[in-house]
């Protein structure tokens, strides 16, 4: 069984949203998927491509694709949380810290905008 990633997402990112260090260029790369996909529903993208899990159990891609959720509320964190599992290779975790970057549709009407 894999390990549960729990990230605040803020403390692997430069002041301008990308990755702090090289080496977290995938996994942020990675969570911004995430972030992207599950507030896609919010800003009215309905058809936004489902992340697919990216573990390599035995060296094979795994890439089934993920099961999300979006929690209001979770003791001792500021703001949303973001679940993900995989029901293939039980890769899990969640990732916090996200709202208010660019990443993060929830704040935007794009039905509105495309009509103006």
């Amino acid at each position: 069984m894999s390990g549960y990633l729990v990230v605040d997402i803020r403390h692997w990112l430069d002041e301008n949203e990308e990755p702090g260090v090289p080496q977290l260029k995938n996994k942020v790369e990675f969570l911004k998927e995430l972030i992207t996909y599950e507030t896609a529903f919010e800003a009215g993208m309905e058809n936004f491509p489902l992340p697919i899990c990216r573990k390599r159990p035995g060296r094979k891609p795994c890439k089934s694709p993920l099961r999300t959720m979006t929690e209001e509320k979770v003791q001792g964190i500021t703001g949303k949380v973001i679940y993900w599992q995989c029901p293939k290779c039980k890769d899990s975790g969640m990732v916090y810290g996200w709202e208010g970057l660019m990443c993060d549709l929830s704040g935007h009407d794009f039905e509105e905008e495309s009509i103006n």
